[in-house]
């Protein structure tokens, strides 16, 4: 689709003339352009339309990316830090004052500052960047962390429920409405196999006893942002930034950042967690996350690998059963039992090296 990006980019105040615009990023979601204008911000401008078949309420996504960005400049002014610009994304208002433009064609757009000379990375390759990218992850926590997470919108209700998403499970195996149910025997044994643990963990957080914080909820390696010295600068992407808990964050690091395999690889030998890599990011993350974890957060922080991964399995699966509603992209018809397959396998990797992951972190702890 062609859209008139030289009208969008003038509806927000940014004192430039639009020159010109270019794809930016590998997004499948949203549509991002860098644009270049004559007199504004020299390094230029991020223009984002926000799917909002995806994302249902884009005014309260908007709302939440500008609170969360604001108290985190506020937070980084207080603690001295420099080039303010480069450590958090900055949002721009249009002219009557909003977050976001609305196109004719009924497109919902924001635009903030671009910040230069930052790499970003696809995987994690060694334990600096691991490192790094718990680091980065930790301090958006507690900078975050005297931020109420209830003046924030849950744009995608339950997100992390694994309970729900275990009722759902059943009712979906009852159905069988693709006849898969009996292709996937063990895979269905595997995800009752360990729901009772999976339902005592959400029993803790339904009661308040694992604490509701303002969280990422895609802390992905390449939703990191780094500077050309290889240190972390901010995170990106704050499209899913809403109420959860921090376990979810740093289980969903480690399930996508310390698996040398694909999450779909066919190749399960290729597929498990890398203990080193784990042990990095725990140590980025806790040099900035102990500041203001409770015990209980701290003992179930290794747990939230296993959580995110156990959820992930779970999804893949139910999708799978149900004829590939949610995850639609799909290279061939059991792509979705292929991506499930790879989530046990990590799973089970995480199983087996429980213990030590544990003691990493209770090490950690009490530095």
């Amino acid at each position: 689709m062609q859209y008139d990006l030289k009208l969008i980019f003038s509806h927000f105040l940014t004192g430039g003339a639009f020159l010109s615009a270019k794809p930016l990023g590998k997004g499948h979601i949203n549509d991002t352009f860098l644009v270049e204008a004559e007199g504004g911000h020299p390094a230029g401008y991020v223009l984002q339309r926000i799917n909002h078949f995806v994302f249902r309420d884009v005014p309260g996504l908007t709302e939440n990316k500008v609170r969360i960005t604001q108290h985190l400049l506020g937070q980084l002014e207080k603690e001295g830090v420099e080039e303010l610009e480069r450590r958090v994304t900055q949002f721009l208002p249009t002219h009557e004052g909003s977050y976001y433009h609305r196109d004719g064609q009924g497109n919902y757009w924001n635009l903030s500052l671009y910040i230069p000379d930052s790499v970003v990375y696809e995987t994690v390759s060694n334990p600096s960047i691991a490192f790094e990218g718990g680091k980065a992850i930790g301090a958006f926590q507690r900078r975050l962390s005297g931020l109420d997470p209830e003046t924030l919108h849950e744009t995608i209700p339950h997100f992390h429920d694994v309970a729900l998403r275990l009722d759902k499970f059943h009712k979906v195996v009852e159905a069988d409405p693709c006849r898969r149910a009996a292709d996937t025997p063990a895979e269905i044994a595997a995800i009752l196999a360990r729901e009772a643990e999976m339902r005592a963990f959400m029993a803790l957080v339904h009661s308040g006893a694992i604490p509701r914080r303002v969280t990422h909820n895609d802390t992905k390696i390449s939703n990191v942002l780094f500077g050309q010295d290889g240190h972390a600068l901010c995170l990106i992407d704050l499209d899913t930034a809403m109420p959860g808990t921090v376990l979810s964050d740093f289980g969903d690091a480690i399930r996508s950042g310390a698996n040398p395999g694909r999450e779909d690889d066919p190749d399960l030998g290729k597929v498990g967690m890398d203990l080193g890599i784990f042990t990095a990011f725990a140590e980025g993350y806790l040099s900035e996350a102990l500041a203001f974890l409770t015990p209980t957060e701290l003992d179930y922080l290794a747990f939230g690998a296993k959580l995110i991964t156990y959820e992930q399995f779970l999804r893949f699966l139910a999708d799978y059963l149900e004829g590939d509603v949610y995850y639609q992209k799909i290279q061939h018809e059991q792509h979705n039992l292929q991506r499930a397959r790879a989530q046990l396998k990590l799973l089970e990797s995480m199983e087996r090296q429980y213990g030590e992951m544990q003691r990493v972190v209770n090490k950690l702890g009490k530095l």
